[in-house]
C-alpha cells in the first residue's frame, strides 16, 4: 500500500466518523451519551484488531495492526467531534 492510499483511507475514516458523530449528536440532542457511540465502536475495533494482530503472525499481523490503527483514528476523531459539539453547546 502506498503512502497516498494510506493517507486517503485515513482521511476518509476521519470524515466518516466525524460526520456520524455530528449527525448522532444532532438527531439525539437530548441524550448526551449517544454521540459517544462511534468512540466506543472505534475503541472496540482497535482492541479487537490489536489482539488479533498479537495472535497472528507475518503479513496477517500487519493487516490487523492497520485496522487497529484505523480504529484508534475513528475513536480519536469521533471523540474530538463530540467534545467540540459539547463545548459549543456550553458556550451558548
Amino acid at each position: 500500500m502506498s503512502k497516498l492510499e494510506f493517507f486517503a483511507y485515513a482521511l476518509i475514516s476521519v470524515f466518516i466518523s466525524s460526520s456520524l458523530t455530528f449527525s448522532l449528536a444532532k438527531k439525539y440532542d437530548n441524550n448526551k451519551k449517544v454521540k459517544y457511540v462511534p468512540v466506543l465502536v472505534g475503541l472496540i475495533l482497535a482492541c479487537g484488531m490489536g489482539v488479533r494482530a498479537i495472535l497472528s503472525d507475518g503479513a496477517q499481523s500487519a493487516t490487523f495492526m492497520f485496522y487497529a490503527f484505523f480504529g484508534v483514528l475513528v475513536a480519536m476523531s469521533s471523540l474530538t467531534t463530540a467534545l467540540s459539539i459539547e463545548k459549543s453547546k456550553e458556550e451558548k
